[in-house]
């Protein structure tokens, strides 16, 4: 009897096991989705240690740079389906350093570490689009109004360190610089072993990536990243001071530019942000620079300038409690 009636169920079971596996291989695919929490902030870590070796007509210097920054991080949602987030900025440091052939004033790197303690208490907003990408900035220039206004500088002096803040952390190097926060991530679901590619262009240089979903535990999806630097297109850079309002700009390019960039994200599944990202990236090249200026600086010949810039990158987001 009990045989008989177990042979009559042996279908429906073998039928209930077939679906609960099929069930189980459909989840066990990722598939991207972009939904972060609106209703408490995170906090994140961002520390790069920065070495960058220029040198012109045989003459080399070198600054070390180690910046420590962290921000209040809020998200919200946009009425075009789209999101929000603003960043605050609640510790800023830098340490830097230079080595030069040439004589170098003691305190000429204060500036530097002045315009990052200004950073606290500032904030900008990048719109995001509904797969997390940078769309647009806003409050940028008042922030560099907010920190260049604390520092205790001349008219003329001012008006200079605008715009060398403006070409580090102006709304297109800002652009850039959110686009490298997440990996480029595909339509579509992906299994652990999936590969795709991705091209970003920063300031005149190309990063060719490629993309391995190498892990999936705990809610948590680790992506490796890697890929190689090429020269892109030619970059517009304002001249501080110069021309009306200043002097005029100058156009750098690239040439013998090699370099690569590797490192890897940690996703929350979830959410789909990048709570770890550790990124290094090496760059060799020959940088071209064409002064367009009033007289007398207009034409005049620039030479070349030989680069090595070396970067890690290393941050992480956590949620925080009002």
């Amino acid at each position: 009897m009990e045989m008989r009636a177990f042979s009559r169920q042996a279908p429906v079971w073998l039928l209930a096991a077939f679906l609960l596996t099929a069930v189980g291989c459909g989840s066990s695919l990722y598939e991207y989705q972009f939904e972060p929490k609106t209703s408490n902030p995170y906090q994140l870590s961002l520390n790069a240690d920065t070495n960058v070796v220029a040198g012109v007509l045989g003459n080399n210097v070198e600054m070390e740079m180690k910046s420590q920054q962290k921000s209040l991080v809020q998200y919200a949602k946009e009425p075009d389906g789209g999101s929000s987030v603003e960043y605050t900025f609640i510790e800023s440091s830098i340490e830097p350093s230079i080595k030069s052939a040439f004589p170098m004033p003691e305190d000429a790197l204060a500036p530097v570490v002045d315009i990052y303690k200004g950073m606290v208490g500032q904030s900008f907003t990048v719109m995001l689009d509904n797969r997390g990408r940078a769309v647009g900035i806003k409050g940028i220039q008042e922030m560099i109004k907010g920190m260049l206004g604390r520092l205790e500088l001349p008219a003329e002096a001012r008006g200079m360190a605008d715009q060398i803040v403006e070409s580090s952390i102006g709304e297109e190097p800002m652009n850039q610089l959110m686009a490298q926060m997440y990996p480029q991530m595909p339509e579509g679901e992906l299994e652990v072993g999936s590969e795709w590619e991705s091209s970003l262009d920063i300031q005149g240089i190309v990063l060719n990536l490629q993309y391995i979903l190498t892990e999936r535990e705990d809610g948590k999806a680790r992506i490796e990243v890697s890929g190689a630097l090429s020269p892109g297109e030619s970059h517009q850079l304002s001249l501080p001071g110069l021309g009306s309002p200043g002097l005029g700009s100058l156009e750098t390019a690239y040439k013998e530019l090699e370099g690569s960039y590797k490192g890897f994200y940690v996703l929350e599944e979830a959410t789909g942000l990048a709570v770890e990202f550790d990124i290094d990236m090496q760059l060799d090249a020959v940088l071209e620079v064409k002064i367009d200026a009033a007289e007398p600086l207009s034409g005049a010949p620039v030479p070349p300038v030989s680069m090595k810039i070396r970067s890690k990158t290393v941050g992480s987001l956590a949620e925080t409690e009002l």
